[in-house]
């Protein structure tokens, strides 16, 4: 294939040209890291085009890493058999997680599966929406959880996303709390995202959605690892005391139910935050 007909492919879906030695040489990235996937060079960097806004971008992708994706997206074998191995055989501990009460694992994770590799409900396979600003094994990790999480909730009769039915059940008061926490754990997190700068938003969006890690955010923002870390940890420490403040607004509630249900939202604060971001 002639070096102008890569850029053409990319130009022709990206908003700006990447230059041809760069498209070059991530292709043969991708192709060292993984020889034996039949991926055609058009497909694959148009879909990499689809995935960069930038040329810094461009210069940081995990493109390995999207290549997989791209590929187990259209069912290479190789690609499935890999991504069975290395990153599914994972996903039942994400699910464990979740906390999926009656639903087995087993049941979740197919679903998990189906969800990523072939679609649902008439969709494109979900590892689709892989952009490669991360690595694939945090994203997967997210996208599992929160699927998992969808599909215990569309399952079973609604119930309160930070608690499960053997923690509330016979008391009138938790019932209460049951039903209007995530309301309120909402409105918390908007309250300490608003208060966030355009960095401080950003930087959890790339870590509860895209899965970089503290160094990965280090080395974007240029910014001491220990400094990442505290804004992290800073946010999420600012979604429960807002939580909590405004639980103790609510009068019918006593200090143990509070301190019950800031303990279930603290258990389930990696989650939640990755779906109140989306």
């Amino acid at each position: 294939m002639g070096e102008a007909t890569l850029a053409a492919v990319f130009r022709a879906v990206a908003s700006f040209d990447a230059p041809e030695h760069e498209l070059l040489r991530l292709e043969t990235e991708a192709r060292r890291a993984w020889p034996d996937l039949a991926v055609p060079t058009e497909a694959f960097v148009a879909h990499l085009a689809r995935h960069v806004g930038s040329l810094a971008a461009l210069a940081t992708v995990h493109v390995a890493d999207l290549f997989l994706a791209f590929a187990v997206a259209s069912h290479d074998r190789a690609a499935l058999s890999i991504f069975e191995e290395r990153y599914l055989s994972h996903v039942p501990d994400y699910v464990v997680r979740v906390r999926a009460g009656k639903h087995t694992v087993d049941e979740i994770v197919q679903k998990v599966r189906e969800a990523l590799v072939l679609g649902a409900e008439g969709k494109s396979p979900k590892i689709l929406e892989y952009s490669g600003k991360g690595p694939l094994g945090g994203w997967l990790r997210v996208v599992a959880s929160r699927t998992a999480l969808n599909h215990v909730r569309a399952s079973g009769p609604k119930t309160e996303s930070l608690g499960d039915d053997a923690t509330f059940s016979g008391d009138p008061e938790l019932a209460y709390v049951k039903e209007h926490t995530q309301a309120l754990f909402q409105d918390a997190f908007r309250r300490v995202l608003a208060g966030l700068d355009a960095n401080g938003r950003t930087i959890l969006r790339l870590h509860y959605i895209e899965g970089l890690t503290m160094d990965q955010l280090s080395v974007l923002y240029k910014t001491p690892r220990s400094t990442i870390a505290r804004r992290v940890a800073e946010a999420r420490t600012a979604v429960l005391e807002a939580t909590e403040s405004l639980l103790r607004d609510e009068k019918r509630l006593s200090p143990s139910s509070i301190a019950s249900v800031l303990r279930l939202a603290q258990s389930r604060l990696d989650v939640t935050l990755s779906r109140l971001l989306e």
